[in-house]
């Protein structure tokens, strides 16, 4: 028993002792690969991966993964300063737009961020391709995932008016002010979190 106590003791002094310090030079990686390798390995990359054009989506993949992998696939375009796969995009966000349901407006009990992921895309092939389309589909995502955002107004224990319930003006000393609930029309559900949030954030700064 003595010796199992030593033991403990050691490894933990030995975790107490480790530098968790973040070093400033991950600001700036090295690599040895040029530009023009690394846009030509992502570029086949993303050929291996099909689109249905009938749903606008890969089918292994999950709905905001799809959206995430147009997000790469205009972020690649811009770059690279080309418009190649503008029409790609294009035709995969108004199959999805046709065959989705809940593709700009959130469904009743679904995840608000599902859209907001869509909106991020669409943004982003905006600055690419400069389609207002894109824009157009940003901005009514962003317009209708609005209402499910606290208000100022609804602090101190005030309903917030897609719900049934109070919802306190602080946690943990912080302004809920600003949150953005993570279910769409769950009158009872006030559950708030940063990827919900930080993605309404990120779609209204660039709307």
């Amino acid at each position: 028993m003595l010796s199992l106590i030593l033991s403990c003791l050691v490894w933990a002094t030995y975790v107490l002792s480790q530098d968790f310090a973040i070093p400033t030079s991950w600001r700036e990686p090295t690599s040895n690969t040029s530009f023009v390798e690394r846009a030509l390995l992502a570029e086949t990359v993303l050929n291996t991966i099909s689109v249905d054009l009938n749903t606008g989506q890969n089918q292994y993949l999950f709905y905001n993964q799809n959206a995430n992998l147009f997000s790469a696939v205009a972020l690649l375009d811009l770059i690279t300063h080309n418009s190649t796969n503008h029409a790609l995009v294009s035709a995969a966000f108004r199959a999805v737009a046709t065959a989705q349901p809940g593709f700009v407006t959130p469904i009743d009990m679904h995840y608000n961020v599902d859209p907001l992921t869509w909106g991020l895309a669409a943004i982003r092939a905006y600055h690419t391709y400069g389609d207002t389309y894109f824009l157009d589909t940003a901005t009514t995502i962003w317009q209708n995932i609005s209402s499910y955002q606290v208000s100022t107004a609804n602090g101190a224990n005030k309903i917030p008016v897609p719900k049934q319930s109070a919802i306190q003006s602080q946690c943990n000393g912080t302004t809920t002010a600003g949150a953005v609930f993570v279910i769409a029309n769950n009158p009872t559900d006030l559950t708030s979190n940063a990827a919900t949030t930080g993605a309404f954030m990120e779609c209204v700064a660039n709307v």
